[in-house]
């Protein structure tokens, strides 16, 4: 295993500091030459005080210290997530490539974020998804057992429900989306947690409507909306005031529905996601629902001259 005291030495070495310089004040320069070599293990009081100086929180690291080079591990993971959130299969591919490179996205566990990345692409952007069945599959019979609840592993199932939703094997799809939702659900009050059970909400979501199942589109949206403003994770929420705007609409409360698509629209006009957009312009009830009366016509146009149809974008359909 590795050591905290590699980080501190990295991040030292590009701030420009000398071991005197980062102790001052904290402890001696030697003990900086010790935790460095891992000969000590700082105190939680001293790893915070040294993160202070250095400008960065050291403890988020913890994690990554099996890894080669942990700060390049995390910011690949970081900006992998990120990425994600905007369902851009293009530039995760582009930076899953670039992750590659380095030796420990070659190993387990975080292979598994390569392999995660790769069949997202197959699946969602060259659209193959009886494919991604077969690979989805493969891989989770072969997974070492100790890495079942990894977050990794959860967005595989997730993804292979989407593949059966893909080519209209819903039931399939729900018994997948059944199985990531158990392994999510004692955790999705931790923020770790937030996203993977917000995507698995979304494809709750797309699985209902698709069955024109109404009524649990719209219990299950209300239910998303709680969850994102609890847990302040609110990047997604112009797909559950879409889908809240589906279920109205398809239950023909036309006055809801008006309500839900105008709060999407809106978001969709200060936080761009053409990703999503396109996806939503696939849904046969989207025209139907921008051309709503309350939907007034600066508002349309604002929003059409922001995502024009002529736009040529690809991206996750689910």
């Amino acid at each position: 295993m590795g050591y905290i005291g590699e980080v501190v030495q990295q991040y030292r070495e590009k701030s420009g500091l000398s071991r005197s310089e980062l102790a001052h004040s904290i402890c001696t320069d030697k003990y900086i030459y010790l935790i460095e070599k891992g000969e000590r293990s700082p105190s939680t009081e001293i790893l915070r005080l040294l993160g202070n100086r250095l400008g960065v929180d050291l403890f988020v690291y913890y994690e990554y210290l099996d890894c080669l080079d942990p700060i390049r591990v995390r910011e690949y993971m970081m900006q992998m997530n990120a990425i994600r959130k905007n369902n851009n299969q293009v530039e995760l591919m582009e930076v899953t490539l670039e992750a590659k490179k380095i030796p420990d996205f070659n190993t387990l566990p975080w292979k598994y974020e390569v392999v995660l990345n790769e069949l997202s692409y197959l699946v969602l952007y060259e659209e193959q998804p009886q494919e991604g069945i077969v690979k989805i599959k493969a891989i989770l019979d072969s997974v070492d057992r100790k890495y079942m609840d990894d977050l990794c592993i959860i967005n595989l199932k997730l993804l292979l429900s989407i593949c059966y939703q893909m080519v209209g094997e819903y039931a399939q799809s729900r018994y997948m989306s059944q199985r990531a939702c158990a392994l999510i659900k004692p955790k999705s009050c931790i923020s770790r947690y937030a996203q993977v059970t917000v995507a698995a909400m979304i494809n709750q979501l797309t699985l209902n409507l698709s069955l024109n199942k109404p009524d649990t589109v719209i219990e299950i949206g209300h239910r998303l909306e709680k969850y994102q403003y609890y847990m302040n994770h609110l990047e997604n929420m112009h797909q559950t005031f879409f889908y809240l705007a589906c279920g109205y609409y398809q239950k023909k409360n036309i006055q809801e529905s008006q309500q839900w698509i105008i709060k999407a629209i809106n978001f969709l006009l200060i936080f761009p996601f053409p990703n999503d957009v396109h996806f939503f312009r696939m849904n046969p009830l989207f025209n139907s629902l921008i051309n709503l009366p309350q939907v007034t016509d600066e508002l349309r146009d604002d929003f059409l001259k922001m995502y024009p149809l002529s736009s040529n974008v690809k991206c996750n359909k689910y």
